[in-house]
């Protein structure tokens, strides 16, 4: 919380929450009049007396699911974005708790047959120390 009041301190980051509200009051507002829109053709909507083929049906369908998963995408990517700014913003290291592997690293056939020498010589010291 503490993070917080001092993103909203900063006169940067105000100007920014300022603007934020300004774009969700537009977006609602915007939603309002799409939702009023929407209720106006289903109200006012003349019967239609034609014969909807089954071919169309599916192309529809398929059509509004196209649409549904290029939303999805377009909202997944903006949420890692945004999501990604905030932690920016905010001083948050998202990798701060997660351990991290060591590098993998390829050896060639040189290489290979020193450190299998130094490996053998290795464990034949070990293998000393323990008797």
């Amino acid at each position: 919380m503490k993070n917080a009041k001092n993103f909203i301190k900063n006169p940067k980051n105000a100007k920014i929450a300022k603007n934020a509200k300004k774009f969700a009051v537009k977006a609602a507002s915007a939603l309002t009049a799409a939702f009023i829109a929407v209720c106006g053709v289903v109200t006012f909507a003349l019967p239609s007396r034609a014969y909807i083929d089954p071919t169309i049906v599916s192309t529809t369908i398929q059509a509004v699911a196209g649409v549904a998963v290029a939303v999805g995408a377009v909202f997944a990517i903006l949420w890692r974005k945004l999501k990604k700014k905030t932690a920016t913003v905010l001083h948050i290291d998202e990798n701060a708790k997660k351990d991290v592997e060591e590098d993998i690293v390829e050896l060639d056939g040189a290489e290979q047959a020193e450190s299998a020498d130094d490996t053998e010589s290795a464990d034949a010291d070990s293998e000393g120390e323990a008797k």
